[in-house]
Parts: C-alpha cells; structure tokens; sequence
C-alpha cells in the first residue's frame, strides 16, 4: 500500500519543489507534523483568494461517522472546493502539494478554500474518519484520510493559529506558510495526537486552503 511522506522525515533544512525553495520551520515527532515556510508565493495566493471569493459558502461538518456534511456552530468559516479544472492556479498548487505529501495526484480529494473573519473558529476535530461499517459512509466510499496539508494564504492581524490540542504546539499564519501532519500511524491506525482546531480570528481575516489525502484513489483524472 502508498504511504505518503512521513513529516517527521524532512532531514535538510529546505528542498525545491515546483522550481520553489521550501523552508523546513519546525519539525514535531508527536503528532507527526512538519511546519514549512515558502509553499506559495504571494502572487499564487492572491490569485487562489480570487478564484475563490465567489465561490464561497457557509462550511460543513463531516459528521463523526463520515456518513454526511452538516452545517454547525463548531465551524463558522466560509468556504469551497476546487473541482480539477475549474481553476488552472489550484491545479497547479495540487500537484505542488500533492508531490510534498509524495503521493500520486489521484489521491487528494479537491483543494478547499476557508475564510475565517473576526471571531470565527473552527473547534478541535479529527480529520480523520471514524469507522462506523456503513458501507454508505464516506470512509466506506473513499477511503481514510491519511495525510492533511494546510497552506496559509494571507497573514492575520491577530488570532487564528491552528493548535494542536494534545500538545499546546500551534502554527501561527503567515502568508505562503503550510503545515503537514499525518493523520494517522504508518500502521494505519488513526492518531488521536492530530487533534486541532482553528483558533478565533482576533482581527483581519484567515484564509487557507486545505489538501487531504487519501489511502485510495479519490478520482478518476481525466483521460
């Protein structure tokens, strides 16, 4: 079975990808996670802040049991996802992102785009999904995320890190800066260290986007 890019292997202290030199800025062993500086440039965040700012819509929850998507009090953002070719910027960043994860394209499920703006948050959650044995359910569909790939768009004034709930560690945003963190053990059991939340927005506003990877194809690309 493809495992992706263990965090916790990033050894140098920056790598290229996409012709782009990627910062290694923390590495943490429990949970699994690499903090990276440099994944876009300004230009490519402002473009997929663009792309997206029509698009958006109130958020959803994957319920526990990965059966169905729900709006709830627990995530206030806005967002939306990038169908693959809707946008020639977040094609390309998929492929960026995808190749740091290290796994093939197929695997990711579309990029999603959120805006948090003063006082929203989003409270701790898995990313990961519970196993319910519904053969209906996401998990039975799709299959387990196993990896999550967070870039930050835009720097924040005050407010909205993403901390880690088990550990206290958080990533503070910064324009072009990503977190990476596996979801789940290289056994493929689920790792209840991932834990994490999206702070409040203390003033401006926190846009990311999210790639999720999967233990299985997610898509079929296009012939």
């Amino acid at each position: 079975m493809l495992r992706p890019t263990d965090p916790t292997s990033f050894a140098a202290n920056r790598f290229v990808v996409d012709d782009r030199v990627v910062r290694v800025e923390a590495v943490v062993w429990a949970p699994r996670l690499v903090v990276l500086g440099g994944v876009l440039s300004r230009a490519e965040c402002e473009a997929l802040m663009a792309d997206a700012a029509p698009r958006m819509d109130r958020s959803l929850v994957v319920n526990a049991d990965s059966s169905g998507a729900m709006s709830d009090a627990t995530r206030t953002s806005s967002g939306m996802h990038f169908d693959r070719g809707t946008s020639a910027v977040a094609d390309d960043l998929q492929r960026r992102l995808m190749g740091i994860i290290g796994m093939p394209i197929e695997y990711g499920e579309p990029l999603q785009v959120l805006r948090y703006g003063p006082g929203e948050v989003y409270e701790p959650h898995f990313d990961y999904f519970n196993d319910d044995g519904s053969p209906e359910s996401t998990l039975a569909l799709h299959g387990q995320r196993i990896a999550t790939l967070i870039c930050y768009l835009a720097d924040v004034d005050r407010g909205g890190a993403t901390v880690f709930s088990a550990t206290g560690f958080e990533v503070r945003p910064s324009q072009g800066r990503a977190v990476y963190f596996a979801d789940v053990h290289e056994d493929g059991s689920v790792d209840p260290e991932t834990l994490h939340g999206g702070a409040p927005v203390g003033s401006g506003e926190k846009w990311i986007v999210t790639q999720w990877c999967r233990d299985r194809p997610y898509f079929q690309l296009a012939e």
